[in-house]
């Protein structure tokens, strides 16, 4: 509904949530930042963000630790993957819980993103 609103209408309304924007590999850990819409990033649901996964050299995903570094940044780390080759959010079957929101309660997008060397 907030989509219409937004797009069809031409209201002034946040109708999505945080999309990825770019991400780097930094001292082992991916730094992710999101488009600033909507506010800072928030979670739902939980203690702690869910959702995220890091790529082994190996190519195998392992369930990853995220935690946010600010409005619109968060790291993504596995104590195993020095060199993760990728990371995905929210993406097939494996993930039982995601929940990556802005302020305004709007889900975060799912994505896949390979990181270059």
């Amino acid at each position: 509904a907030l989509a219409a609103r937004g797009v069809v209408y031409g209201e002034s309304v946040q109708w999505q949530g945080p999309q990825f924007h770019e991400a780097e590999l930094r001292e082992g850990a991916v730094v992710i930042r999101f488009n600033a819409e909507g506010g800072r990033l928030a979670w739902k649901h939980g203690q702690g963000l869910t959702g995220f996964e890091l790529q082994s050299e190996q190519g195998q995903w392992l369930h990853a630790k995220a935690e946010v570094l600010g409005a619109h940044e968060l790291k993504v780390a596995h104590p195993e993957l020095k060199h993760p080759r990728a990371v995905r959010y929210a993406w097939g079957n494996k993930i039982p819980w995601a929940n990556l929101y802005n302020e305004q309660g709007l889900p975060a997008c799912t994505f896949v993103h390979r990181l270059s060397r």
